[in-house]
């Protein structure tokens, strides 16, 4: 509670307001004002409302006056956190009077992991059942890395040993790699100090010191781009879902989060400097000075196969050959692409998993408005109109009806994961489901069927609460989906279903876990779900005099996608507005009522996207430095080639079958390396949500592979521009003494 102005009350005469109060007739309190108030409960019939419950006008509550007293107002506070935005009120604050009251009482737990052992044991000492009046603030605890639920913390913490380890490796890799292609470009330079007096100490002491200066300039550089980074998300955060945590997220630093990222960074920036530094220090000076150390061949090393020359030319051939001999170079490039593979691919994997656990945990839909119309015959025009509507990409219609069938026991059934959650043992619910003509035979289409038959689908999804685990299961429902069912159809004859009378069956029976648009929403802990042509469906549900047996039966459901809804949404509104009973059209718009949920989604999706675009990064500055590097150090080598005779075409061509080597190879390292990865993944994730298959992002693979080829070869375009214009006697010579 953020006071304003004032104070707090000091007694239960006195009383704090709210900054947003303002009386309908324009009154405003300040400080100092007394306030006179009837105070009691309220009521609507036999119900008695809250606090923070909303006022209908449909269905006014009435307040049952059991006092009037009068308050000074002695401060101003801000809208309270807890004050629900549709509440019918405003919340006034006075000191509590203990006395023969119920109170609330919030409490703070110094170690925010232990709140739920704590709470457990304090409820034990006061004598407390479990199931007293208690809640947890969880959204809060989460974020303290607290849960009830022990998997989701395991899987959290091993999903950042996952991501820490593959970030810390990458950046330990990149790092290595700069310097090593560093202090291999100057071999020359540390040869000429060697041989005028300098001894290998004051050589590695030389890479040392500018290791020291690069990390002055680049760690506080990061620290500050990450606040930079971060800080926007949080903006970012605080304006799409205002509401999540009750209060605004407030950018801070612990320095454990700073000493720690700074500590492993002057760690990996001195063993990488040092590891090159003492390589070079190592070599005689007459080596460094004519660059003669870094190929060592064999005859036999350099050959290659006949079909090489064949495939690929005498330019292949030389550009493998090159590879071959240039074996340090070669393997930091290939280490290089390895690595930005194994980040692109794990990070993609991990975004794909945790965008499909946040769809499943927010059970977000595919659908953006939801209409249902009672008497739908008689508001034909305006459905067919709202279908067809300016807006609206995809539509369905859709019927549906329970029935029970008492054909198999749910042992038969069910298969082993679902039988908690079935309550009946010999009355199965079963929701029968119609689509509209047009929807009916795409759906036929899709799995290829030539006729209409009962289609059943089995897939569910629903969320499990035992042995102190939460786990969402997206699975099957049959216990043996190859079956051939056959289900009588059933109805109550009371309201407790202690029997069942039956007048029809189903049967050929088509089994499929493919789903028609907008129906996932009805396939809940094992519901069974089967969609029938229009005409069985009328046979189960029309009675004789030819109506739909039931009211609800009689309704139909419409949904509609539609990205861009304003005008669609006008439309159903304004309508709405002409009908003298507004109750027989129900109207859902999802984005639009429930945008901070869409919004959640939205962040999530920001936060690992944007983690992986940063990965991504890190992995294509390396290749990009080290084989611009590379490149750079063989101008010698180049001008030779050209010198003999080498065409620009034909150096182009070497350059073309370099990139294609390296990109093949790092890829029959990348790849493999990549998919244990994302089984560890998969393995890590599914203590939370069941996928029931392995989620490979084949389409993040695909632009691997691509992107491995495209990168390569406009590095190695660029790295050599400007010596296809230089003086090739220059480019000789400058490698001379």
């Amino acid at each position: 509670m953020k006071l304003i102005k004032g104070r707090f009350p000091e007694n239960s005469n006195e009383i704090v307001i709210p900054n947003h109060l303002e009386l309908e007739n324009g009154t405003v309190y300040q400080i100092g004002d007394e306030i006179t108030l009837k105070i009691g409960p309220r009521k609507f019939a036999d119900m008695e409302y809250y606090e923070n419950d909303a006022y209908y006008e449909d269905e006014p509550d009435v307040l049952v006056i059991k006092e009037e007293r009068t308050y000074k107002v002695v401060g101003i506070i801000e809208k309270p956190v807890f004050e629900d935005y549709n509440a019918a009120g405003y919340t006034f604050l006075t000191k509590i009077d203990l006395k023969d009251q119920d109170i609330n009482v919030y409490l703070t737990f110094k170690k925010p992991s232990r709140a739920y052992q704590d709470m457990n044991s304090l409820i034990k000492n006061l004598g407390m059942s479990e199931e007293a009046a208690i809640e947890y603030n969880n959204s809060l605890l989460a974020l303290y890395g607290a849960s009830r639920y022990g998997n989701i913390m395991q899987a959290l913490i091993n999903v950042m040993i996952i991501m820490l380890t593959l970030v810390s490796v990458g950046c330990i890799i990149v790092i290595y790699n700069s310097f090593a292609i560093s202090v291999m470009e100057r071999k020359k330079q540390f040869g000429l100090f060697s041989s005028i007096g300098a001894t290998k100490k004051q050589l590695r002491q030389t890479v040392f010191f500018e290791a020291i200066i690069v990390g002055l300039i680049g760690i506080p550089l990061g620290v500050l781009g990450s606040f930079i980074g971060i800080g926007i998300v949080i903006e970012i955060i605080n304006y799409l879902v205002p509401n999540l945590f009750g209060t605004n997220l407030v950018l801070t630093a612990y320095p454990i989060f700073l000493g720690v990222p700074i500590a492993f960074m002057i760690v990996t920036i001195l063993v990488s400097a040092y590891i090159p530094a003492l390589k070079a220090s190592k070599i005689t000076p007459i080596e460094a000075i004519r660059l003669n150390d870094d190929i060592k061949i064999k005859n036999r090393k350099l050959k290659t196969g006949k079909w090489i020359q064949h495939l690929f030319g005498v330019e292949g051939e030389i550009a493998l050959k090159n590879i071959k001999r240039n074996k340090k170079k070669y393997r930091i490039t290939i280490v290089s692409l390895f690595i930005s593979i194994v980040l692109f691919l794990s990070f993609s994997t991990f975004v794909e998993y945790g965008m499909k656990t946040s769809s499943d945990t927010l059970n977000i839909p595919d659908y953006d408005i939801q209409l249902m119309v009672r008497e739908p015959s008689t508001y034909q025009i305006f459905v067919d109109t709202v279908k067809n509507y300016e807006g609206v990409e995809k539509s369905i219609v859709i019927r549906d009806g329970l029935k029970y069938t008492n054909s198999y026991k749910k042992e038969e059934l069910y298969n082993s994961d679902l039988m908690d959650y079935i309550q009946e043992e010999d009355k199965i619910p079963i929701t029968i489901i119609s689509l509209d003509d047009t929807n009916y035979k795409s759906y036929l289409n899709e799995l290829g069927l030539t006729e209409e038959r009962p289609i059943l689908i089995d897939k569910t999804k629903y969320i499990s609460y035992k042995n102190n685990n939460r786990k969402v299961y997206n699975t099957t429902i049959l216990k043996d989906p190859k079956r051939d069912y056959q289900f009588n159809m059933c109805e109550r004859t009371d309201d407790e279903v202690s029997s069942l009378e039956c007048n029809g069956s189903l049967e050929n029976i088509y089994i499929t876990e493919k789903s028609p648009y907008a129906v996932d929403n009805l396939l809940t802990e094992g519901n069974l779900v089967i969609v029938v042509s229009k005409t069985t469906f009328d046979q189960l549900f029309i009675d004789n005099e030819g109506y739909y047996d039931s009211y609800y039966t009689d309704s139909i459901y419409l949904y509609l996608k539609a990205p861009k809804y304003k005008k669609v949404d006008q439309y159903i509104m304004d309508y709405k507005e002409t009908l003298s009973n507004k109750w027989e059209i129900s109207y859902f718009n999802y984005p639009k009522d429930m945008k901070e949920m869409k919004n959640l989604y939205i962040v999530v999706g920001l936060l690992l996207y944007g983690f992986i675009t940063l990965v991504t990064l890190i992995g294509v500055t390396s290749v990009f430095n080290t084989i611009n590097t590379s490149i750079q150090l063989r101008r010698k080598e180049f001008a030779m080639l050209r010198s003999m005779g080498l065409t620009p075409h034909g150096f182009n061509k070497i350059l073309y079958f370099e990139s294609f080597f390296f990109g093949i190879k790092s890829l029959l390292y990348g790849i493999p390396f990549s998919f244990l990865v994302i089984l560890w993944i998969h393995s890590v994730m599914s203590g939370v949500s069941s996928f029931g298959r392995l989620l490979i992002p084949w389409k993040s693979i695909g632009i691997a592979v691509l992107a491995v080829f495209v990168i390569v070869f406009l590095t190695m375009m660029y790295a050599t521009k400007k010596m296809k214009k230089e003086n090739i006697l220059d480019a000789i010579r400058e490698e001379n003494i």
